[in-house]
């Protein structure tokens, strides 16, 4: 959907998306082509991460190491960012990020932990908590004006310890014997553009 506020561009891909419930040769998968987007791709400065985080190389091995000091450099950026915007998306979850941090990394773990959520799989659970993890990251580092979705989709699933952990989840839960892991774990954790990367934790 683009960079948060920019309801031009967000209105253009609803209005694309919308138009392919007409078409009939379906299933459809269709890039979306916008000049505008690409205009304002071509005008932006290039961005960086508002803090400065400890690079790759010093937590490649051990990533579940440096979540902790990521996200106690990135949470000033996150509470700044949401006063202004006054909303959060952040939640889904049900666990505030320490716990969502400490959930994950149980599983990473011991794939056979014990889960005994009311309405929730553990598949599921893990989901949720994943989808936390990202939008708590994103929340943090769209805090300058004209941000990019993509370049911050780039800096997350390749720079930093969250990303790499989220990579790790995703090819364990791929590799597990329950089936609802295993599908989620496949599509659910880890979006198209950066399956790539799963090879590299296996490696």
């Amino acid at each position: 959907m683009g960079a948060p506020d920019s309801p031009g561009l967000q209105r253009r891909v609803l209005e694309a998306g919308l138009g392919l419930l007409a078409r009939s040769d379906v299933p459809v998968l269709e890039n979306f082509s916008d000049q505008d987007y690409r205009t304002v791709n071509e005008k932006t400065d290039c961005w960086s991460c508002p803090v400065n985080l400890p690079p790759r190389t010093c937590w490649i091995k051990y990533p579940s190491e440096a979540l902790a000091r990521e996200i106690s450099l990135l949470a000033p950026c996150r509470v700044s960012n949401n006063a202004k915007t006054g909303r959060t998306v952040f939640g889904v979850s049900g666990l505030d990020v320490h716990e969502i941090v400490t959930f994950i990394n149980s599983f990473i773990a011991d794939q056979s932990i014990a889960f005994s959520g009311k309405d929730e799989s553990l598949a599921q659970k893990l989901k949720f908590a994943a989808d936390d993890l990202k939008v708590w990251y994103y929340e943090a580092a769209s805090l300058q004006p004209g941000t990019i979705s993509e370049e911050i989709s780039e800096w997350f699933w390749c720079e930093t310890a969250a990303g790499e952990t989220l990579l790790q989840l995703a090819s364990l839960m791929k590799i597990s014997n329950e089936k609802q892991l295993t599908i989620i774990g496949n599509k659910g954790i880890v979006p198209r553009d950066f399956q790539h990367l799963i090879a590299r934790i296996k490696d």
